[in-house]
């Protein structure tokens, strides 16, 4: 959501809006769904505004006008972030070929961790090091204490990032992010499959 602050949008988060949701999946048709967002939301599509709607899965028939973006709106730029793809296709709805790119996100390696806090000058010296150089025990004690932080967050791009802007706790962030991660397989596969996610954490 960051990226699109300095760039026209409007972000609807399913979520935390049930009854948004609720009325998508009662839309019948792609124009039903048109007049839906024009109505509850001021929408106009192709008149510069991004729509971003996070937590797509949450409307059972969002899923079913993903094509017609591209055929009925061609000048409208359309972002839908989702927990779990294969959830906004479901229910016998046609997958859009084409039309959506997937993007796993996975955990920050060392080099990606020091890019994260602006550490170039240390990735740089890691990447050109020679064992025949003589290593300043300043480099080394400065690596070795990011290499320690690096594994307390665990490469989790958004421990990582909270960690290094507001200074917080990795332990408190990994607990936060697991609760997060625990609501949501409750939600999609029930309590059993929490209770064993929990077990196992």
């Amino acid at each position: 959501q960051k990226t699109l602050e300095s760039r026209k949008h409007l972000f609807l988060n399913l979520y935390q809006h049930p009854i948004l949701a609720e009325k998508m999946n009662q839309t019948e048709s792609f124009e039903e769904f048109e007049n839906l967002l024009l109505m509850e939301c001021d929408f106009r599509p192709s008149t510069g505004t991004i729509l971003a709607i996070d937590e797509a899965q949450e409307s059972q028939q969002l899923g079913r006008w993903v094509r017609f973006f591209k055929e009925k709106w061609p000048n409208q730029k359309v972002i839908l972030w989702v927990s779990i793809l294969s959830s906004l296709f479901s229910q016998n709805k046609n997958y859009p070929v084409g039309r959506v790119t997937e993007y796993t996100l996975r955990p920050f390696h060392f080099e990606e961790f020091l890019h994260a806090h602006k550490e170039e000058t240390l990735l740089d010296w890691i990447q050109n090091i020679s064992l025949k150089d003589n290593t300043p025990d300043s480099h080394l004690e400065k690596l070795w204490k990011l290499y320690l932080r690096y594994l307390q967050c665990g490469g989790m791009p958004e421990v990582v990032l909270q960690n290094k802007e507001q200074n917080a706790t990795p332990n408190i962030l990994w607990e936060q992010l697991l609760r997060q991660y625990a609501l949501d397989i409750e939600r999609y596969l029930g309590q059993s499959y929490r209770s064993l996610f929990l077990s196992a954490c």
